[in-house]
């Protein structure tokens, strides 16, 4: 193909997107002006302050359950785990298909100990956010952090014994889950095709962390017309966005050369 036939293919393909995009700009803005009205009519109605206050009570109030929420997600990724050991017993060594029913359950027991690990810091912030609030008392708090530990110990010991399993499993493997440089170990030991799904999986960590991070600075930027909770939110929003995008390229150009 021509360079100028690729450059007209290039406008056109622009031309057609176009209209999606403006359409996507007024719909933001027709969205912006109807939030500016009902926060109008909202703090005519309830008191920035008043309803700061009320959340900030309820929030304090649901913060020991969120400690307790990673508990039956703990007990699936126990059950998935346990099921992977009870199928390694079973192996001889020569059946193709076991290991990758194993490798099946490893992957879900690792998926669930980290929903635990982001529920358990998850209630450990709001924990220690809201007790210079005096949304919860020290003694609660103090309850919370104990369980939080004792949550985060037991995520860490499982996945222990799901990264040891796989390692028993493809004696190939390298890395300790208490070695600081454990990803980089176990990236190294992977082979081309593993390698390849662990890029796959990274980019589109990538992409859906990319939009989350401009989605919260959105949500968080509106919400400071309802209450005022200050820059901090919004830049806290918007860092991962940030280091994400030079991150990316930086490596992109690294592995360029």
């Amino acid at each position: 193909m021509k360079p100028m036939d690729k450059q007209d293919k290039i406008r056109r393909e622009n031309r057609r997107k176009l209209p999606g995009f403006l359409l996507l700009i007024v719909m933001g803005g027709v969205l912006g002006i109807t939030i500016g009205v009902f926060s109008n009519w909202l703090n005519e109605a309830v008191a920035p302050d008043t309803l700061a206050r009320q959340i900030t009570l309820a929030l304090g109030f649901a913060s020991p359950a969120f400690s307790l929420l990673c508990i039956p997600f703990l007990a699936i990724a126990f059950w998935h785990l346990h099921r992977s050991r009870q199928l390694f017993s079973l192996w001889d060594g020569d059946d193709e298909r076991l290991p990758d029913q194993i490798e099946h359950r490893l992957n879900w027991a690792m998926l669930w100990i980290n929903v635990s690990q982001f529920l358990v810091f998850l209630g450990l912030g709001l924990d220690l956010s809201l007790m210079p609030l005096g949304a919860i008392s020290y003694a609660s708090a103090f309850t919370i952090l104990i369980l939080s530990m004792a949550a985060l110990f037991f995520c860490i010991t499982l996945q222990r014994q799901a990264v040891d399993l796989s390692r028993r499993m493809n004696p190939e493997k390298q890395g300790s889950v208490y070695d600081v440089k454990f990803r980089k170990k176990w990236y190294d030991s992977c082979d081309e095709a593993e390698r390849r799904r662990i890029g796959e999986a990274a980019y589109t960590a990538y992409i859906v962390v990319s939009y989350t991070s401009v989605l919260l600075w959105v949500i968080t930027a509106l919400l400071n017309i309802f209450i005022p909770v200050g820059p901090l939110p919004m830049v806290v929003a918007i860092l991962p966005w940030g280091i994400g995008q030079l991150t990316y390229l930086i490596h992109s150009i690294r592995a360029g050369k």
